[in-house]
């Protein structure tokens, strides 16, 4: 279940200041990204990893992760298939904000 802007819904959510909390959505925006890339060719790494550069790039979030994983044994993924999961940890703050999507 996500907010209207994308965040994915977490009594977190409320530990955000106001500006934060405008910024939360960005992990959502960069996990989209990391799908739009996967989807038009980029390899799995390099699309993370543009995705992860760009989060961190203004200082305010602090990525943990951001990986496709097998939906079913959870092991990394280097080539997508119908299977597979984005996984996604990220510190705004002293929130750390986690969410997944179907790739």
């Amino acid at each position: 279940v996500r907010e209207k802007d994308g965040l994915a819904m977490s009594s977190r959510n409320e530990r955000l200041t106001a500006n934060e909390r405008n910024l939360a959505p960005e992990l959502q925006k960069a996990m989209q990204e990391v799908l739009q890339n996967i989807h038009s060719g980029m390899n799995v790494k390099q699309a993370c990893k543009e995705a992860w550069n760009l989060l961190e790039a203004d200082g305010n979030f602090k990525v943990e992760y951001l990986e496709v994983r097998s939906s079913e044994t959870m092991t990394l993924i280097d080539e997508p298939n119908k299977n597979c999961r984005l996984f996604a940890a990220a510190w705004l703050g002293s929130v750390r904000l986690i969410d997944n999507i179907k790739i």
